[in-house]
């Protein structure tokens, strides 16, 4: 698998390293996902902040510790780095677990509350999720795509492209956290049958979300300097190349802000996930993908122009999802009372 990504044999390598010591953490990020998840449903939001806040820290000091050796420990390279994560993941387990037992009372975490459920919403549940799970799974898919098409042209490519997303991945906690108050607010909204303000509710977010967009927009210029910082061991080239990449990258923030609270907060959280979906991975793979394929190995653009058209597609779902959201047909309210 990692040979899709990459040709050069010594950073395969390192990537089978990394893949065979954090696969572990996946299981773990997946039961503690799950649990916040269900607390923010029901509003309960500052307990998942917590507990991410601390996870983020964990994985840091972690990575401090076992990536370079310091104070005494190994130096394990990229393994150190998996190590912490799955140590981070551990901690949000951990705190998940001491939370369902001795605070909360609604949301169980034990084994036999996992597996004991209402048999009856099997039906709605997979009618709700697939869409969900095919968009997430073939969007994973073509970001993963969009990392080999990268490293095929050049190697440092991928480096540059790491280091960049430390900064993408930092503003994204903005973008997330809007997108997840508008799955909250849509979705309260519409299951109590308020649909005008269900349709308002949509409006203001979209509104909102430009607003964090320019904000993202605006940090990721801010901490181009002091990311690069954190890498002194990196060649000059490498961290040009990743300077220009968190250009592109700012510039991407100001749609990416509105693209996914429309998708994932707005369309999802009114139970619209079928349109949703057909927005999402179509224009991905029907738009993005060929774009960014055209530019790298056609056009032969420099590797920039080629990130910027591998989120080419970026501009069609923005228009696509607020033409569906202000004519307001995207409200589907699948909740028991108002469903039958």
């Amino acid at each position: 698998i990692i040979h899709i990504f990459a040709s050069d044999e010594k950073l395969v390598e390192l990537g089978v390293s990394y893949l065979r010591v954090v696969v572990v953490s996946y299981l773990l990020n997946g039961l503690s996902m799950w649990y916040f998840s269900s607390l923010s449903a029901k509003e309960n939001v500052k307990i998942s902040a917590a507990v991410y806040t601390g996870s983020f820290f964990v994985n840091l000091i972690c990575n401090y510790l076992l990536i370079y050796g310091n104070f005494g420990f190994p130096k394990l390279g990229v393994v150190g780095a998996a190590i912490g994560t799955i140590f981070a993941r551990a901690f949000q387990l951990v705190c998940a677990s001491i939370y369902a037992r001795y605070h909360e009372r609604d949301i169980r975490f034990g084994l036999r509350d996992i597996f004991d459920f209402d048999k009856t919403m099997i039906p709605t549940y997979f009618h709700l999720s697939l869409p969900v799970i095919g968009d997430d799974l073939i969007w994973s898919l073509a970001v993963s795509t969009q990392l080999a098409i990268i490293g095929r042209m050049n190697s440092d490519y991928v480096a540059a492209a790491s280091i960049a997303s430390v900064a993408q991945q930092f503003v994204m906690i903005l973008v997330y956290s809007m997108a997840k108050s508008a799955t909250i607010t849509t979705g309260k909204a519409v299951g109590q049958g308020d649909y005008e303000r269900v349709k308002q509710i949509g409006r203001t977010f979209l509104v909102l979300s430009a607003f964090v967009g320019i904000l993202a927009c605006g940090v990721v210029l801010f901490i181009r300097t002091p990311v690069l910082s954190l890498y002194p061991n990196v060649t000059v080239e490498t961290k040009n190349l990743a300077y220009q990449f968190m250009t592109v990258i700012a510039g991407i923030m100001l749609f990416t802000g509105i693209e996914n609270t429309a998708i994932v907060g707005i369309l999802r959280g009114a139970g619209d996930m079928h349109y949703a979906f057909r927005i999402d991975a179509g224009c991905m793979w029907l738009i993005g993908l060929p774009m960014g394929l055209l530019a790298a190995f056609v056009w032969k653009l420099p590797v920039t122009y080629v990130y910027f058209f591998l989120r080419f597609d970026i501009i069609f779902k923005i228009i696509l999802c607020i033409r569906r959201i202000l004519k307001g047909e995207y409200i589907k309210d699948f909740t028991r009372n108002h469903a039958s």
